[in-house]
């Protein structure tokens, strides 16, 4: 995943999160933090790739 797709990604999940009622939030919580660890993890590698190969 790119940086902007990953970028838009954590938005879409966002906004998605934030359309349920706050109870129902909160039942989704733990499934909406484990989706957007994950693509902030791949979103790190990105960049760590990314800053790698510009040093060489």
């Amino acid at each position: 995943m790119t940086e902007e797709k990953s970028k838009e990604e954590l938005f879409r999940i966002h906004q998605e999160y934030m359309t349920h009622t706050k109870k129902e939030r909160l039942e989704l919580y733990d499934d909406y933090q484990k989706r957007r660890n994950k693509i902030k993890l791949e979103l790190l590698e990105f960049i760590k790739h990314k800053e790698r190969k510009n040093e060489t």
